[in-house]
């Protein structure tokens, strides 16, 4: 989190990346204003238009009523009526959302601020090695972008396979399955620093092979994690 001003009563910081959108999630409160600039469809002054309105970047200021998060990776939505406006043609009291995303300035006013919540703020981003979880067992995988404080599910596969007492089309089918995740793997797999690859069984063991021998590349990155549970218990961890 970058702080640019610090006042008695109001932060102005730009958050640096995911973590950071989460922990405004956790620190801004219903009641609090919150000032950026946004997108809004303006109506002109000129009440005869036909075409009476256009979409401009403006900044406003409102107070949150309603606080959104889906998860990790996605904005955060802030929504409240309008208090303050860049442009004297949209109407004080109407209702707007901002998405607050990664890089983009906001002002956070309040009637006052606790040191622990000010610390929390004005934590340095870290810069930590990034870190991807694949949870695989004979049911499914799930690939997820692990955050500092939360995970982002990149990719869910559920898998069909024959019974084992079949061991050639169990096999065939394995390999299906593996080949489908490393098309998404040779794509995500440069962008990450270490890539762990966790579950019960033999077919996490197989699953590394397969990526040593098929992704020689990658294979430093890698990272076994034994788990004892099973199923879809095992890889819903990863959410």
């Amino acid at each position: 989190m970058k702080l640019l001003n610090i006042t008695k009563r109001s932060l102005t910081l730009i958050p640096e990346n995911d973590d950071d959108i989460y922990v405004l999630y956790t620190s801004i409160r219903e009641g609090d204003l919150v000032q950026a600039k946004t997108s809004r469809r303006v109506k002109a002054k000129d009440e005869d238009s036909r075409d009476d309105s256009k979409r401009e970047t403006v900044t406003l200021e409102i107070t949150v009523e309603k606080i959104e998060y889906g998860s990790y990776g996605n904005p955060l939505r802030l929504t409240g009526p309008i208090v303050s406006s860049s442009n004297p043609n949209i109407p004080l009291g109407s209702y707007h959302t901002l998405s607050i995303v990664p890089y983009m300035e906001l002002t956070i006013t309040r009637s006052q601020w606790h040191d622990a919540e000010l610390d929390q703020l004005n934590t340095p981003t870290i810069n930590s090695s990034k870190t991807m979880l694949i949870v695989i067992d004979d049911e499914g995988c799930i690939l997820a972008d692990v955050g500092n404080f939360a995970t982002k599910t990149l990719l869910e596969m559920e898998f069909n396979l024959p019974r084992k007492t079949h061991p050639d089309q169990f096999e065939d089918a394995l390999t299906k399955h593996f080949l489908g995740i490393l098309s998404h793997l040779n794509n995500l797999a440069p962008h990450y620093d270490c890539i762990v690859v966790g579950g019960p069984g033999f077919i996490k063991d197989e699953f590394i092979e397969f990526i040593r021998k098929r992704m020689p590349t990658y294979k430093e990155k890698l990272l076994s994690l034994p788990l004892k549970s099973s199923g879809k218990r095992c890889r819903n961890r990863s959410h």
